[in-house]
């Protein structure tokens, strides 16, 4: 029993040879879908949702550049150490639906490096989350190649609820998803309860 034991802590803590990499260029049953959003923050703001959902208790950091998005790390319950960097990318990208228009969306790749065998369960069950709260704050379009676009706002994301622009700049303006980002900081240094958290996001969700 003992031995048995201390084999299911090492497989806990074991990395596995490779990382894995989700991607919504080919979901599960081989399509490419774009999910259209009347305002890009939404995007992001359902793409946060999706990950303290799986994750409530990690720290959130959103990051900005070509790829935005949003980067996390899970404590693993047996060793106490990072059981991996999960990174979240929220892309735009541009295809033909099959009545042959041209549409402009969103879709999400999950990642996660030198993970332990947890990690990969979580990863998939983030990107499941995402592409759920895609279909429902989105509409889904299934088109038959998906082309990178660019993204609609010249800001990005910082932790915190900041906003960057492309050359470093902080700008005022303050988002959805940057709120969010603020209020689960806060809930993790201990300012907010988690029934005062839950009640804030379902206000700010709401708006």
């Amino acid at each position: 029993m003992r031995k048995a034991a201390l084999l299911l802590l090492a497989l806990a803590a074991l990395p596995t040879a490779c990382a894995l990499h989700i991607s919504g260029l080919q979901d599960e049953r081989g399509r490419q879908t774009l999910y259209v959003f009347d305002d890009e923050h939404d995007a992001f703001a359902a793409a946060y949702e999706g990950i303290v959902a799986v994750i409530p208790d990690a720290p959130v950091k959103a990051s900005g550049g070509p790829m935005r998005g949003y980067s996390v790390a899970e404590k693993n319950l047996f060793t106490g150490g990072d059981e991996g960097a999960f990174t979240v990318s929220i892309l735009p990208g541009t295809g033909r639906d099959r009545g042959g228009e041209e549409v402009f969306g969103y879709y999400a790749e999950v990642s996660v490096k030198n993970e332990a065998i947890g990690g990969r369960l979580a990863a998939k069950k983030i990107y499941r989350a995402i592409a759920e709260n895609f279909g429902r704050d989105g509409r889904a379009v299934e088109v038959d190649r998906i082309r990178l676009g660019k993204y609609r706002s010249a800001a990005f994301l910082r932790s915190g609820g900041e906003r960057a622009d492309e050359s470093g700049g902080l700008t005022g303006s303050t988002s959805l998803a940057g709120e969010l980002t603020r209020l689960n900081e806060l809930r993790l240094k201990g300012g907010l309860s988690r029934e005062e958290y839950e009640e804030l996001k379902g206000r700010l969700l709401r708006q």
